[in-house]
């Protein structure tokens, strides 16, 4: 068993062969967020208790309403400009900014709501697990919208009002974001060339295949992820697919050679678009 201050005796290390493994993994422990670390007991790590080691909880003055109810992710992003200074200018520096600095809001909460009850103990492993699939699921829950409503705050920032999210598209199909709006999109007058549609996901992996059939009118797709580089294979793939790759600027330099030149900043993405019309 480890002990504080003392090195383990071992140390297992879990690589994930393929995307079914990936979506198990945070299934149980949460979201993965690029570029940070996950380390702890087993136990305590596939329980969904452990933190990033990089990203300690803030320790700022919440409401007293969130002591006893947990807040939406459109509360405690809402509330960020209350608690934090923003200090980036850029739409590619403070969407990384904000969902840090989200993010610790979010681990400050949590660990008000449970933490207390971790320390104390359990009286069975039905208590435990019914605490775990708590943890596990807000988390999930956060991870699912986060970065979705922090654009819908930057693109309102600087300038970007039209947009729908979550338009009903063929087949019963969701896009995060489509522009102008669902209205135009559903408009068989208004011209193909003008819609764009903007998928969103923290990480691309094997699941940006699911957003080619999203928007049946939109020819190119553009894709906004935080993942910390892709290999030239699967980038030439999402070529191929006319898929667009939008990428926060500082990400960039995570990415092949060959590849950085053909990547898209989320600043040009909001001139670009907001320039259509």
């Amino acid at each position: 068993m480890p002990q504080l201050g003392r090195d383990s005796e071992f140390l297992d290390i879990w690589i994930c062969k393929g995307l079914e493994e990936e979506e198990f993994v945070e299934n149980k422990i949460g979201e993965v967020i690029p570029g940070s670390s996950l380390f702890d007991r087993g136990d305590r790590l596939f329980a969904g208790f452990a933190a990033s080691s990089d990203k300690e909880p803030s320790h700022v003055v919440i409401p007293p309403l969130w002591e006893d109810r947990f807040p939406s992710g459109e509360e405690i992003i809402a509330y960020l400009p209350s608690v934090f200074r923003l200090g980036k200018t850029t739409p590619d520096e403070l969407i990384i900014e904000r969902r840090d600095n989200e993010y610790k809001l979010f681990r400050q909460i949590e660990e008000l709501h449970i933490l207390h009850r971790v320390q104390k103990g359990f009286g069975s492993v039905d208590e435990f697990m019914q605490v775990a699939n708590s943890v596990s699921n807000r988390r999930k829950s956060r991870s699912g919208r986060s970065l979705e409503i922090h654009l819908e705050h930057l693109f309102r920032q600087f300038g970007l009002e039209g947009f729908s999210t979550q338009c009903r598209t063929e087949g019963n199909k969701r896009p995060d974001f489509i522009f102008p709006s669902c209205t135009d999109y559903h408009d068989p007058e208004y011209p193909e060339q003008n819609l764009r549609m903007l998928a969103v996901k923290t990480t691309c992996k094997d699941r940006w295949r699911q957003i080619l059939n999203e928007a049946n009118r939109v020819d190119q797709i553009h894709l906004f992820t935080l993942q910390e580089g892709v290999s030239p294979h699967q980038f030439s793939e999402m070529k191929d697919a006319n898929v667009k790759l939008v990428v926060p600027k500082p990400l960039h330099t995570k990415y092949p050679d060959e590849v950085r030149g053909m990547l898209m900043t989320l600043n040009d993405f909001i001139v670009e678009t907001k320039d259509i019309r």
